[in-house]
């Protein structure tokens, strides 16, 4: 009787991480929304000295003349801005995402520390960006600094490794496969807020 109370109990934690996996994508993508206007409206106001009702309005087809030209080149240095911020955040994931796998192989014990840490990376950005809001009258290349995290702990593609890595480490042979295909619909629907 004790072992299928177990069975059951770590059968139902299972779902516990995908739901943590599936809230944490989701709070990454619905930040990733708010990030794109920060940085359109720190472009605008700070850099271009315009004033929030203009701002606020930027997407608006009810621009001619000089105030499309502004638009256009506001709009133009936010998708510069946010290329940079990929490439920032891009390189380091992918140079660490090849050493993750290999790492967690050898340490095994070391998957809850290495998604810890990431979590904690989020954590660190969240607060950069409070901050930048906090005090707007910065330069909008201040937002670069919240991207550095994920030179430490590898972003997203390190949080995707270890996800898989603690799939496998916790689930039998049999019912691997489902929770690998659980994972993955859980990560199309997280990220598919993002877009």
């Amino acid at each position: 009787m004790s072992i299928s109370i177990g069975s059951t109990l770590r059968s139902a934690n299972y779902y516990f991480f995908e739901l943590f996996i599936f809230f944490r994508l989701l709070a990454f993508s619905i930040s990733a929304i708010a990030i794109s206007f920060l940085v359109q409206d720190k472009v605008c106001i700070v850099r271009y000295n315009q004033t929030a009702d203009f701002c606020t309005n930027i997407e608006a087809n009810s621009h001619t003349g000089a105030q499309l030209h502004l638009r256009d080149e506001i709009l133009s240095d936010a998708a510069i801005f946010n290329n940079w911020k990929n490439l920032v955040e891009v390189t380091p994931m992918v140079l660490l995402s090849l050493f993750v796998g290999s790492f967690l192989d050898n340490h095994p014990s070391a998957t809850f520390i290495v998604m810890f840490i990431n979590v904690l990376g989020d954590i660190y950005s969240i607060a950069v960006y409070l901050l930048l809001v906090h005090f707007f009258d910065t330069s909008p290349y201040l937002l670069l600094t919240a991207s550095l995290y994920v030179w430490f702990t590898g972003g997203t593609m390190a949080f995707s490794t270890t996800a898989y890595r603690y799939i496998t480490l916790t689930t039998d042979e049999k019912s691997r496969a489902l929770r690998f295909v659980v994972l993955e619909i859980i990560f199309v629907i997280g990220r598919s807020f993002r877009a």
